[in-house]
């Protein structure tokens, strides 16, 4: 329960107003709609319960915040991130050496020509796949990068969403992806079941989250998305309702929901 309240917090050190420092310091992420994603990906995680010594990638680390939160409290695992975006992998790299992670390293690097001669424990990749035009030729990359017996945790995106508070719009994941747009819309359990399996996974564990509680609370965080100022602005009045219902669709467990978070593993 914890982590949900705690993740994000390391980010006030690359903020530059003092309002932004301050809130970030005491509350962590302001976009719960990334801190639900984080805490899932935390969880999963935790249940594998990784050696000593492990070593964990993130692929698509963008700001950093899962990365470092599970540097944090995995000292004696080496986690990895890499990104194409270079500023957040410089961003990552001064929180890092700023926080004394010396368990933690950050690399740019596109995942449409990832490879990589290093065979990782635990791969996992949140909100990143359905930017990936070539996603079987990744998922068989990422295969490739696993030990015998490592896992793949992937977050994305499930093809039949639904709106609560703006029925029948368009709702984006986030607001950077206007900026990186999808280029599907999702996947069907289904779906992404055969895909891992045909780049050589199995035992696919696959459930789904961001049920009812977690669309409003991503819902709230995005009422004005068109306008980034008056967005702001709700997303912090909105704050403490969208905290709450993020937290709660952490503990609940869905029939369906708007992502889909699949633990694959390599034979």
């Amino acid at each position: 329960m914890l982590d949900y309240f705690r993740l994000g917090r390391e980010q006030w050190v690359v903020k530059k107003s003092l309002p932004a420092q301050v809130f970030y310091f005491l509350f962590g992420h302001v976009n719960t709609t990334l801190r639900m994603d984080h805490y899932h990906m935390v969880r999963a995680i935790k249940a594998l319960a990784p050696a000593e010594g492990s070593t964990i990638l993130d692929a698509g680390c963008g700001f950093g915040g899962c990365a470092l939160y599970l540097a944090n409290i995995f000292p004696t695992c080496r986690i990895v991130g890499i990104d194409i975006n270079e500023k957040d992998i410089e961003n990552c790299t001064f929180m890092a050496n700023r926080f004394s992670l010396q368990n933690a390293s950050f690399h740019p690097q596109d995942l449409d020509t990832f490879d990589s001669a290093e065979e990782y424990d635990i791969i996992y990749s949140s909100n990143v796949l359905e930017h990936i035009q070539d996603d079987d030729g990744l998922l068989k990359r990422l295969c490739s990068a696993l030990k015998p017996g490592g896992r793949l945790i992937i977050n994305t995106p499930n093809k039949e969403h639904r709106t609560i508070l703006r029925k029948g719009t368009h709702v984006p994941q986030y607001v950077w992806d206007l900026a990186t747009p999808h280029v599907r819309d999702g996947y069907s359990e289904d779906e992404l079941s055969k895909k891992a399996e045909a780049a050589g996974f199995k035992n696919n564990n696959i459930r789904y989250t961001m049920g009812t509680w977690g669309i409003l609370s991503h819902e709230l965080t995005l009422l004005f998305w068109e306008n980034q100022r008056l967005n702001s602005l709700a997303t912090l009045l909105t704050f403490p309702l969208a905290f709450l219902l993020g937290y709660l669709d952490t503990i609940v467990h869905y029939r369906s929901g708007n992502c889909i978070l699949m633990i694959a593993r390599k034979p």
